[in-house]
């Protein structure tokens, strides 16, 4: 297996099931998170939701296949921080790289509807007010964890950028950028919703623009097929059918399945092939980052 370092976003989600989709000025009724599936208990009182964030989203279905993973990120000195350095223990991810600050750390209300799509409400988060403290992870910190890849969910601040640093390990970045590019891109992905129809149809197009430079443009379009190009190659692949019960965060599995089939060295087309049966797998869940013991993210084999 593989040593990975995921750098992006760590929250608290709070989901709630909708009866029916939202539809403005209608009563829905809406159920939480089921007991047996709620947070840790700390200090004798449990927090009702459930780890969220790219970072581990996407560290969480990697451990599950087996992979060392380093999380960089970062919380806040509060109640929910703590509960995200608990439910990322509790996956056994190395929480070396994490830092805590006086921000508070993120908390989403996620509204899923009976088709499993969902909105996220960020309730009291100014972007302009919550901006997060600039800090640099040590370069001593990745030499030591030694990464076979990393996956760039959000930026970790001058690591990226040191020349050479990352010579010789598979880097993937999600876009649309973030600022910062990393000095060498293999892999950048990005979803359809989030990037728009031109992206589809010119995958490596949006990823130069996220970054300047890429090997591969990646984006995903939900149940469509998924769009991928290099200079000299273009690929389409379906997704796999599934019954979605909750699709948050199924785009960063996906993710996570291409690294895995990548770095047992897998062919693109393959790769993505892998990334779409994990993300299948993640919508029929009702959660963001697996739980640990949740089947069906399976290494790559051929």
């Amino acid at each position: 297996m593989a040593r990975i370092l995921v750098s992006g976003s760590l929250g608290w989600d709070v989901p709630l099931w909708l009866d029916r989709p939202l539809i403005s000025g209608a009563r829905i009724a809406a159920r939480p998170l089921t007991p047996a599936a709620s947070g840790p208990v700390l200090g004798g009182a449990t927090l009702p939701g459930r780890l969220g964030g790219g970072a581990a989203n996407i560290a969480s279905a990697l451990a599950l296949a087996g992979h060392e993973v380093l999380v960089v990120g970062r919380v806040g000195q509060d109640t929910l921080g703590q509960y995200v350095f608990f439910a990322l223990d509790a996956r056994g991810l190395s929480l070396d790289g994490i830092r805590s600050d006086a921000v508070p750390t993120t908390s989403l209300q996620i509204l899923i509807e009976p088709s499993g799509e969902r909105t996220i409400l960020g309730i009291g988060w100014d972007r302009a007010a919550t901006a997060r403290p600039r800090w640099t992870m040590s370069a001593a910190l990745l030499e030591r964890f030694a990464p076979d890849a990393l996956i760039l969910r959000g930026a970790v601040p001058g690591v990226p950028h040191v020349s050479g640093l990352l010579a010789g390990r598979l880097v993937i970045a999600h876009m649309p950028s973030w600022g910062e590019p990393p000095e060498r891109v293999d892999v950048a992905v990005g979803s359809r919703n989030d990037l728009g129809d031109a992206a589809l149809a010119e995958p490596r197009a949006a990823a130069i623009a996220a970054f300047g430079a890429a090997s591969w443009g990646v984006v995903t379009d939900g149940a469509g097929a998924v769009q991928a190009q290099s200079a000299d190659q273009r690929l389409s692949v379906p997704a796999v059918p599934a019954t979605v019960v909750d699709a948050t965060g199924a785009g960063d599995i996906f993710i996570a399945g291409l690294a895995d089939a990548l770095l047992a060295g897998a062919g693109m087309a393959d790769a993505l092939a892998h990334g779409c049966k994990w993300g299948a797998v993640a919508v029929g869940l009702e959660g963001s980052a697996p739980e640990p013991g949740t089947a069906g993210f399976d290494p790559f084999s051929r």
